[in-house]
């Protein structure tokens, strides 16, 4: 099966058989996962054995497709300095916490890989943060766009003080978001979730409200 998957690898992309060779093990465990991998890094160089096992592990446990996972990674490479290791330690953590929270893992990877400009404009410590407000946002019903939306909205301050006046008027209840205004400068998506949430209410106070309101 390894030397098999050597050959026709080699066949399908044009690299060597000796460049191929290398890839031997991690081809035989996820073909799938060099795949990946060699689509969104461009280049071979990041595909190792485990790297291939643990997608897999993740495609098994939480049905987290090796696309998702590999355009994921590629984005936390170019925001850390951290190991592929450790990178998907992160992930599985954050499947794990999709889980706890009572949401499908593979609804917020595929989130998080269709929101990459958000990942790289608000992720720290290799996308921790960013991976957990997806996983909010999703046990929300909304995704991680509607969540960066809410963030650039809040920084555009000038703009985000007078529609804040605007509401606490219609509402008849003062706003204050410059709590959430800060967590978005610093790029807690998950912190500005929930102060908004907070500041403005739950389904329960907004169906309270009137049309214009």
């Amino acid at each position: 099966k390894m030397a098999k998957g050597i050959f026709d690898y080699a066949n399908k992309t044009g690299f060597s058989y000796a460049q191929t060779v290398k890839l031997g093990a991690a081809l035989a465990i996820n073909e799938k996962a060099v795949s990946a991998m060699q689509k969104e890094f461009g280049n071979i160089n990041e595909i190792t054995a485990a790297t291939a096992l643990q997608m897999k592990r993740m495609s098994m446990q939480f049905a987290i497709t090796e696309e998702n996972a590999a355009a994921i990674l590629r984005i936390q490479k170019a925001v850390s300095g951290a190991t592929n290791t450790q990178l998907l330690n992160m992930q599985m953590a954050t499947a794990e916490l999709a889980r706890q929270k009572g949401v499908a893992p593979a609804d917020v990877f595929a989130d998080i890989a269709s929101s990459t400009e958000a990942f790289a404009k608000f992720s720290s410590d290799g996308g921790r943060n960013v991976m957990a407000a997806a996983v909010s946002a999703k046990a929300l019903g909304i995704n991680l766009s509607a969540v960066e939306k809410v963030a650039d909205g809040l920084l555009d301050i000038e703009s985000s003080i007078g529609k804040q006046m605007e509401a606490s008027m219609l509402i008849g209840r003062e706003l204050n978001l410059d709590r959430a205004r800060q967590l978005a400068l610093s790029g807690d998506l998950e912190g500005v979730l929930g102060e908004v949430r907070k500041q403005v209410g739950g389904e329960a106070e907004f169906n309270r409200l009137n049309v214009i309101q």
